[in-house]
């Protein structure tokens, strides 16, 4: 047979009382609350380098196919693309989320946009990529501040 410690009886030693059981409930519920949004935000992140990643893999392959044309208008179609390389392009063409495609394309000059599964208030989050053989690199994203675009819409 057990013995109980002394002072205390076997009725005292039963389990958690409600009281405690409340509290490590409520403190793991604040918890929750503080981690969640955290985890979202860096869900989002995510799915934006995707869009990212895909938005620069479509940049070397209109400058591979540039090389080939010397015309940016002769680069700005899936099938165009797909015939100056060889073979398939191997990423997700399109205006889609989680796709990336060529816009307004002139002989010396290009932007291509890419648009991420992540919104925030109802917006898609889009990255473009400008090229102009005159002129810098442009990186610019919608919405400002959210995900991977930064505070002044540059990436």
């Amino acid at each position: 047979m057990l013995r109980n410690a002394p002072g205390r009886t076997r009725h005292e030693e039963q389990g958690f009382a409600l009281v405690e059981l409340l509290v490590v409930m409520v403190l793991l519920g604040i918890l929750a609350a503080i981690a969640l949004p955290t985890l979202l935000s860096k869900q989002d992140t995510g799915k934006d380098a995707t869009a990212k990643s895909n938005a620069r893999n479509l940049v070397s392959k209109v400058s591979s196919c540039h090389t080939e044309t010397d015309d940016f208008t002769l680069c700005d179609s899936e099938a165009e693309l797909t015939a100056a390389t060889g073979g398939a392009i191997d990423l997700p063409y399109g205006a889609g989320p989680n796709q990336a495609e060529v816009e307004d394309a002139t002989s010396d000059s290009y932007t291509v946009a890419a648009r991420s599964d992540a919104t925030s208030g109802g917006a898609t989050h889009k990255f473009l990529i400008e090229i102009d053989l005159n002129s810098p690199q442009k990186r610019t994203c919608t919405p400002k501040g959210e995900g991977g675009c930064g505070e002044g819409g540059n990436w």
